[in-house]
């Protein structure tokens, strides 16, 4: 393991920046109004903490079979 978890930990922290920046094109209400904002804004999001979540447990594998 080593240094692993410290790096997940600091990669952890970048991909947070990461989705806070993400999908908020959606919120855009002049370029997909209402729709945008209260319905594929937070999908983006969701998704993306899916995925992320998915990582994660992938990486957890890896480490203790």
């Amino acid at each position: 393991e080593g240094n692993t978890l410290k790096l997940i930990e600091i990669e952890q922290a970048a991909w947070s920046g990461f989705r806070d920046a993400a999908c908020q094109f959606y919120a855009d209400q002049e370029a997909f109004g209402r729709e945008g904002q209260v319905l594929s804004y937070p999908l983006c999001k969701a998704d993306l903490i899916d995925q992320r979540a998915e990582q994660l447990r992938d990486y957890l594998r890896q480490i203790d079979p």
